[in-house]
């Protein structure tokens, strides 16, 4: 008729700049005006008459492009068609991250709390320069030659306490310096140098003032070790018996004027005899030198940099933090596993999304919409995913951190042992993105790669 002539040219004019999809029963029609013709029958594709070669270049030339608004609102449109499936992925894919940011919490956390207590704390544990000391060698060797190789059982240190060593040592400032010296006596671990006289409070007595004058040295719970008291020979093991004790050591007497806890955290697990300084004149052994800060500590390090010095402190941190880091290896590996699973469920929730969405998809291919394009609004939609997840983890993983460092600080000396910060979050909103780009990746592929055809057929049966 001539109303249907009028609608084909109309329809034709549009075709030139968009594509036509026409639904009719009128073969002559279709023949007259169509670029191409595809017969169903049944829901079957009986027959299609292929464009020639000029039409062909024409179309498949020309692509649409979608603004990028365009893309994130198809994104938002699919995720509220799926809400409820949708909040699920957000609250297992958030179990997965809070997991591992916590373990990050607390690893950055411990470290942070032992750089306090080493500047706030363990700063007053001597810097020890010894004659000669053995130090136990506890390191191994890699071996990936296929050869037995010996490592040391042990390493001996050695320092040169010349004069001219101790003139350097007295010239450091802010650092009591304590000397010990050569006790002839199987006992010699049991006697230490007193550094200053203000690290120790009187349990009974009086502090030391002649050369002869000694101190009894309890440890923290007010107790004494088992051979200290069998060099004493001690028995009712009573204050008084203590106070005004007299001694032989190196062939001249000594006498005990008083008893002292330590204030310094050095000698309060401690017990032994505590002497003056001038109270021998044996060789020199160790020198212990205490710093007053933490600044002061690592001066003191750097000038003496030329000789053998020991850290007690240092090797404790050094062990401690090795423990810390494999124990958040563990924890980490855990917390991925937890990740991988979300990689599977939000791949699988993708692949369902694509699947209830394939005939869109056919869709916007006729559109001539680019794949790359179509993938874009599917990782966008998994990319509001990973972002509320990643509010949702901050949430938790702050709460909990919260929570848990009121809990550990009751029962451990430290106050922030979960350290959340700003870089945690951003770690895990990057760790949320590359997961769910990786989730996306092969169900996008598979649907943008079927041709249009397909898609379109087997939608419609």
């Amino acid at each position: 008729t001539k109303q249907s002539e009028n609608i084909m040219r109309i329809l034709k004019e549009i075709s030139k700049t968009k594509l036509v999809i026409m639904i009719t029963h009128n073969v002559d029609l279709a023949k007259k005006h169509a670029d191409k013709i595809i017969n169903i029958e049944d829901g079957q594709i009986k027959e299609q008459m292929n464009l020639d070669d000029n039409q062909k270049a024409s179309i498949t030339k020309k692509k649409t492009k979608l603004k990028l608004l365009q893309i994130i609102k198809l994104a938002v449109n699919n995720f509220f068609e799926n809400k409820l499936r949708n909040i699920l992925t957000i609250l297992a894919f958030t179990i997965g991250l809070t997991s591992l940011s916590l373990v990050m919490c607390l690893n950055k956390g411990f470290k942070t709390e032992l750089v306090k207590l080493e500047q706030e704390a363990l700063y007053n544990y001597p810097i020890v320069l010894s004659k000669e000391k053995l130090i136990l060698n506890f390191n191994s060797e890699n071996n990936d030659n296929n050869e037995i190789k010996v490592n040391k059982d042990y390493t001996i240190i050695k320092n040169d306490l010349s004069k001219k060593t101790v003139e350097k040592i007295n010239k450091l400032e802010e650092a009591d310096i304590s000397y010990n010296y050569k006790i002839n006596s199987n006992y010699q671990d049991l006697f230490y140098s007193i550094p200053n006289l203000n690290f120790f409070n009187i349990v009974k007595g009086d502090l030391p003032k002649e050369s002869n004058e000694l101190l009894l040295l309890l440890n923290e719970d007010g107790a004494i070790s088992e051979s200290l008291k069998t060099y004493l020979n001690l028995k009712e093991l009573k204050y008084n018996e203590v106070l005004n004790k007299k001694i032989t050591i190196n062939n001249k007497s000594y006498i005990f004027v008083g008893i002292v806890k330590s204030k310094n955290s050095f000698f309060s697990s401690t017990s032994g005899i505590l002497y003056l300084d001038k109270a021998f004149n044996t060789k020199l052994t160790e020198i212990l030198i205490f710093p007053r800060n933490y600044d002061a500590k690592e001066k003191i390090k750097k000038e003496l940099k030329d000789y053998n010095l020991i850290d007690d402190a240092k090797e404790v941190l050094n062990i401690t933090n090795t423990l810390i880091n494999s124990i958040s290896m563990i924890l980490i590996i855990f917390s991925i596993t937890s990740l991988i699973v979300a990689i599977i469920l939000i791949s699988t929730i993708t692949h369902i999304s694509i699947l209830e969405k394939i005939k869109d998809i056919g869709i916007l291919k006729c559109l001539g919409i680019k794949n790359k394009q179509i993938k874009k609004i599917y990782f966008y939609e998994n990319v509001i995913i990973s972002v509320l997840s990643t509010f949702l983890t901050l949430i938790f993983t702050s709460s909990i951190a919260k929570y848990l460092n009121i809990f550990l600080s009751k029962k451990t000396s430290f106050n922030n042992l979960l350290s959340v910060s700003l870089s945690t979050g951003l770690f895990v909103l990057i760790i949320s993105i590359i997961i769910t780009k990786l989730a996306t990746i092969i169900p996008t592929f598979i649907a943008t790669k079927k041709k249009i055809v397909d898609i379109l057929h087997n939608s419609w049966k």
